[in-house]
């Protein structure tokens, strides 16, 4: 019978501080509540709370407390957070932050498959929180999408620790080596083996497997049969379901639901960045990697071994085999040991070479297994050392350890020296092909160091800032750098000046705001535009260019006419405009049986991009389809790709589909949620805006409070965001204040536009 325990709580104060909304999910041993915190500005929470019936049940007691001491153990924006734990012998629940949104589970059901793009951004955020805890000891061994939620923003949190290995764990009984869901669980926890961090990365493989295809991996009848399958049987391979998926993503999804945990990504770092480069070159094709169709390499990505074809057969020949193998073997040895010490002796073979080194010297196979088997030693020294390093070298086999070290002639953060060294250690075995390598970088750590400016003139934005905050370790942030451009010759987008000025020895313990000045390149000019319709194209741009337009863009139109001459322009002749605005040039083209070329439209603007590509394939702009997403290299409003891809042949126009992907510009960094409770609204948007938080809007509720009073915000103080996240102001409207020439003067304010006009300013709008 359900336990409905939870009713009798709607509406009631919990411990004299949580106040209880309504119920928002039901579980098989506990049920989440929606509610109110009273003491920390009426803060929504989600609070879980331990079904009565299971009060007595020591194993359920046990989960429900691990869960909340693995929780409180980490403090990544991908997991939920835990604000408050009560366990007592009546009640025990647990106080998490409340979470607008669904469960992947739910998504995926709803919408099948998703694109790759979407799959991947789900994938990279979820590694960043399973990466997050297995630093910190914590294996959560019960990976599935029913335990992501995804907001709004596309964020995702991972949640249900209850089943989590913890450093403080008890050893695992043969039960709860098997726990989890049957779906999603690894080889090893399906048959009791040893459970790690890989065992997670199993997990994620299969949500990747099911996010690309909309299917699961494997399906039978019961849970048993569904976890024999995981223990013994291969999955389809993706791109036989979906042939849309790339060949280096299907790759990386075969290599996490390995069947051998060592055969996987070494941590779930490895797995994110492998992700990342992917992204980043999505035609890759991996080395030493599984998949559906094979290709150049672009990159490497496994320890996976090919099969020598001579290891056996079906028919179990390998095993008759063996005594004729030793055989030979024998005869060979006793007719080196007889006979071939000169042979030996004259290719340079001493006995430390050991016998296989000398049958390869013989053999002259030393120099293949040397390109097969031995690559350079990383040498890190003289690096800055930051995370993103670290994540690299594991990515490449390596297992690394940081030690501090002193040298104030160089500058703090930076790898002095390494071990190996790799003068001394010039190659080593590819950490790839077996064990992990132990790579030891000794990083300068000085307390109340200086640190020069780093020399970031004539570099981009994005790279001078990824300067700037490796020199400084970190004490300076990305968001921290002030910026401002500067209309002047030289390259656009680049730095030109900066402040402190390059080699400024600055203290690690007073940085000054650090102020970069960008080229906005030379400062456009009202023009106005030529007529060259009728004009070889090449005779058209000399015109152009004579007029000061230099922003100009060919566009291929088909023609029953000449080729090469001009049809059309964007921009009509007579009108004018400044010079850097992008000009389309409709030039014709011969007809060739109707084929079409997709055009380049990288780079531009997303109003010419769907103008370029609608004109030329004759279609509706609306049967363009639009997608903005974030990319840390293109400029915000700036297309980036397009579908098909530029210079693609289309011939089949009915059976095409176009989307051009358009910048919103770099994710945006984290901000700390200021205390703006109490201030006049005015106040408020000013205390946010130099906090960086943009997106805000208010709500006006009755109160006593003077009019424009911030009661409360929807997040609380201290509360690390994207600078992006909607910041809901609750507002006094001050009806309740009991003055009684207040509804007078808020009528005349209304009538005269005062409030509305300040809100205005500051950028706020009402949600009334």
């Amino acid at each position: 019978m359900m336990d409905n325990s939870f009713e009798k709580l709607i509406n009631r104060i919990l411990d004299g501080r949580y106040k209880i909304e309504n119920v928002v999910g039901i579980g098989g041993m506990a049920y989440v509540l929606k509610a109110i915190d009273l003491k920390d500005d009426n803060k929504p929470v989600a609070i879980k709370i331990l079904n009565e019936e299971f009060n007595g049940d020591e194993n359920a007691v046990k989960r429900f407390v691990n869960e909340s001491e693995a929780v409180r153990m980490v403090d990544s924006p991908y997991i939920v957070k835990i604000h408050d734990i009560a366990i007592s012998e009546s009640l025990k629940y647990i106080v998490m932050e409340f979470i607008d949104g669904i469960t992947l589970k739910d998504y995926i059901d709803k919408v099948g498959a998703l694109g790759w793009k979407e799959a991947v951004h789900y994938v990279r955020q979820i590694l960043k929180a399973l990466s997050h805890a297995h630093e910190k000891g914590i294996i959560h061994r019960d990976i599935k999408p029913q335990n992501v939620m995804l907001l709004r923003d596309g964020k995702v949190k991972v949640t249900d620790f209850g089943i989590a290995k913890t450093p403080t764990s008890e050893p695992l009984t043969m039960t709860d080596k098997a726990i989890g869901t049957v779906n999603y669980i690894s080889p090893e926890q399906a048959s009791g083996g040893k459970v790690d961090e890989k065992s997670d990365l199993y997990s994620v493989g299969v949500m990747l497997y099911e996010m690309l295809t909309g299917t699961l991996p494997f399906k039978a009848d019961s849970p048993v049969a569904v976890a024999m399958m995981q223990v013994s049987e291969e999955p389809v391979q993706p791109r036989e379901i979906n042939p849309q998926i790339p060949v280096g993503l299907e790759q990386i999804v075969l290599k996490s639901m390995n069947k051998a945990p060592e055969e996987r990504f070494s941590c779930a770092s490895a797995m994110e960045k492998s992700l990342e480069y992917f992204t980043k070159n999505p035609a890759v094709v991996f080395t030493g990697v599984p998949s559906t169709v094979g290709g150049n390499s672009a990159g490497t990505l496994a320890n996976k071994h090919p099969k020598d074809d001579n290891d056996s057969d079906e028919t179990g020949e390998r095993k008759s085999m063996f005594p004729i193998i030793l055989g030979v073997t024998a005869a060979f040895i006793a007719v080196c040991i007889a006979v071939g010490i000169a042979l030996l002796v004259s290719a340079g073979v001493t006995w430390s070479d050991g016998f296989a080194g000398a049958i390869d010297k013989i053999f002259n196979v030393e120099e293949n297994n040397s390109d097969k088997n031995y690559v350079p030693l990383e040498n890190c020294i003289g690096q800055m050392y930051t995370q993103e390093l670290k994540s690299q070298l594991e990515a490449k086999g390596y297992r690394v350890v940081i030690k501090d070290y002193e040298d104030r002639s160089q500058p703090n953060n930076v790898i002095i020296r390494q071990d190996p060294d790799p003068q001394a250690t010039p190659e080593i075995k590819n950490p790839l092909l077996g064990s992990r390598r132990t790579l030891t970088l000794y990083v300068n750590n000085i307390p109340g160091s200086y640190i020069k400016m780093p020399d970031c003139l004539d570099m981009s934005l994005e790279d001078a800032k990824a300067m700037i905050v490796d020199a400084f370790g970190g004490a300076v942030k990305a968001s921290d750098i002030k910026e401002t451009e500067v209309f002047r010759e030289g390259t656009k987008g680049n730095v030109f000046e900066c402040q402190p000025s390059p080699g400024t020895p600055i203290d690690i313990a007073n940085i000054p705001t650090i102020k970069l000045y960008i080229c906005k390149g030379t400062e456009p000019e009202e023009v106005t535009m030529p007529d060259i319709i009728g004009l070889p194209k090449d005779e058209a741009f000399s015109i152009l260019t004579e007029n000061k337009i230099t922003s100009y863009t060919e566009e291929r139109e088909y023609s029953e006419g000449a080729a090469n001459i001009v049809l059309r322009t964007s921009i009509k002749e007579g009108e004018t405009f400044m010079n850097d605005t992008e000009v389309i040039v409709y030039v014709s083209e011969k007809n060739r049986n109707q084929a079409f070329t997709m055009p380049d439209c990288i780079g531009s603007s997303k109003k010419n991009a769907v103008s370029r590509i609608a004109a030329r394939f004759r279609l509706s702009e609306d049967a363009i389809k639009v997608v903005e997403e974030y990319n840390d290299t293109v400029s915000k409003g700036k297309v980036y790709a397009t579908l098909p891809v530029a210079d693609t042949l289309v011939t089949d126009l009915s059976g095409t589909s176009f989307t051009v992907y358009v910048s919103k510009g770099k994710q945006p960094d984290d901000a700390e949620m200021p205390n703006v409770e109490g201030r006049t609204l005015s106040e408020a948007g000013i205390i946010l805006d130099n906090a960086g938080f943009g997106n805000i809007s208010t709500e006006y509720v009755d109160s006593e409070e003077t009019r424009n009073t911030v009661l409360y915000a929807n997040y609380s103080v201290g509360a690390i965001l994207s600078e992006d996240t909607e910041i809901v102001l609750t507002v006094s409207n001050g009806t309740l204040a009991g003055d009684d020439d207040s509804e007078t003067e808020d009528k005349e304010e209304t009538e005269n536009g005062a409030s509305e006009d300040m809100d205005e300013l500051l950028g706020v709008r009402e949600n009334n």
